[in-house]
């Protein structure tokens, strides 16, 4: 009797365990297939000025304010992304919306 439960037992789980693998293999055939581009998806323009390989983008923190808060003083940066070309030249200058604060203990 113990013998003809396991075995039920057995044939249930590799039932189960067929029955997944097949689930899961057609799951990943499906991410296989390509992505069509939907109307509503934002496409970018890129302007024929100047390759982008010919430009460098750095970011730069600028200090844009001081005061002093309960003692201490609050330096605010914002960061800046700078865009030059090959030759070093300043294309383009702009402000992001990222902020950092330092503070400083003064002394009293």
């Amino acid at each position: 009797m113990k013998r003809n439960q396991k075995m039920v037992t057995g044939v249930f789980l590799l039932v189960i365990v067929i029955a997944l693998g097949f689930f899961d293999a057609h799951s990943w055939s499906a991410l296989d297939q390509p992505k069509p581009l939907m109307a509503e998806e934002e496409t970018i323009m890129v302007s024929n000025e100047e390759k982008p390989e010919e430009q460098t983008i750095e970011f730069e923190q600028v200090l844009v304010h001081k005061e002093e808060v309960d003692g201490y003083l609050v330096e605010t940066y914002q960061e800046h992304e700078i865009v030059r070309d090959k030759d070093g030249e300043l294309i383009d200058l702009v402000p992001t919306d990222h902020y950092d604060y330092i503070r400083y203990k003064l002394n009293e």
